[in-house]
């Protein structure tokens, strides 16, 4: 496959990676007219600010100059974007560098982001991404989802020993592959030619596929193995999120070999997948993570820290858009469905002619 932007976090990198840079505008070049200049604007979005996370792991990337990215940093520090005083401390904890300068020189601007007025806000990329009217459609449907009332969900706990996990993904995998519904909204999906590994980590899974990022050279499930026991439903709706009919099922649809892909258009990608969430198996489970997520997004898009915890604070307001993506995204894609599309698989058909970006403005 070619012209794809592997570098699905390049939003967090733009800033001091000059070899993303490149990378995003080579990339640019592969777009349609309409789609080039909105991908630009997108671009200069996630270039116009950092925060002191973005510093951060920039200068813990080993590929990069330590002294030239604390340069850049301290020569735009006006672009530093603020700081929320309830992470202070938990930012603060991870300024621990080999040289005492350099951490002396971080703390200072962190110091400086709690008192700067430079607020970057994720909406004003939004309002890149959508036409004026669509996105107050789709926050209106957000509000109502959110007022919906909770139900009692049926759960199960699994052990999370990798015999058991293999053993529960198996017979949940086939049973969505025999789904009639799922096929008639989304379309068969290929069981085959795929690993499924098992690893200790904390969660559930991750879909990695071999064309668009370059951990694996071939499509692969990775199923997250603990000490612990996991809730069934969390499990199985992991699976659907991250196999069928989300990301497995949507690369795998979509991919054409002279398309560009944008890995890091979130709001597509993560956004679909967290649709199939919520979408694909109805049930009291999934009636409250539509309530859950549009509450979210809600109140990370008005900056409303003190119902938020201090894990949703930190990516909120250091990492703009990676959180919000998710849910706006889910939902901006449940109403494009429904309004212009009729189906999720005459959506993917129209993805599989199409350029793959953050291009809602577009279709």
């Amino acid at each position: 496959m070619s012209k794809i932007l592997k570098e699905w976090e390049w939003k967090y990198q733009v800033f001091f990676d000059e070899e993303v840079q490149r990378k995003t505008l080579a990339f640019a070049e592969n777009l349609k007219r309409e789609e080039k200049a909105l991908f630009l604007k997108q671009l200069k979005f996630y270039k116009s600010f950092y925060t002191i996370d973005v510093l951060i792991e920039a200068l813990k990337n080993k590929n990069l100059n330590q002294k030239k990215v604390l340069e850049k940093a301290l020569e735009n520090k006006a672009l530093c974007a603020k700081t929320d005083q309830s992470i202070y401390e938990l930012i603060k904890a991870e300024i621990n560098f080999e040289s005492n300068e350099v951490n002396n020189k971080v703390l200072k601007l962190l110091d400086y982001s709690l008192e700067t007025d430079y607020d970057v806000k994720f909406i004003n990329y939004l309002m890149l991404c959508f036409h004026i009217q669509d996105f107050k459609n789709i926050i209106e449907v957000i509000y109502k989802k959110a007022n919906q009332k909770q139900e009692t969900a049926d759960v199960r706990e699994i052990k999370a020993d990798k015999e058991t996990i293999l053993l529960e993904f198996n017979e949940f995998m086939n049973s969505l592959m025999k789904n009639e519904s799922l096929i008639s909204d989304y379309g068969s999906f290929d069981n085959s030619d795929y690993d499924v590994k098992v690893e200790i980590d904390s969660g559930y899974g991750e879909w990695w596929d071999k064309d668009l990022y370059e951990e694996y050279d071939r499509d692969t499930l990775i199923l997250y193995s603990n000490d612990e026991t996991i809730n069934s439903n969390d499990f199985h709706y992991t699976i659907i999120h991250e196999v069928y009919p989300g990301h497995g099922h949507f690369f795998r649809t979509v991919k054409k070999q002279n398309d560009a892909i944008d890995t890091g258009a979130s709001l597509l990608i993560e956004g679909y997948a967290t649709y199939t969430e919520i979408n694909s198996l109805k049930s009291a489970y999934t009636n409250n993570l539509e309530i859950a997520y549009a509450k979210t997004i809600i109140n990370a898009l008005n900056l409303n820290y003190d119902v938020l915890n201090k894990g949703s604070i930190r990516l909120v307001n250091q990492k703009k858009g990676y959180l919000e993506s998710y849910f706006f995204g889910c939902f901006a894609i449940e109403y494009y469905v429904k309004n212009k599309f009729g189906s999720p698989k005459s959506f993917l058909e129209f993805l599989s002619q199409s350029n793959k970006g953050d291009f809602y403005k577009l279709w």
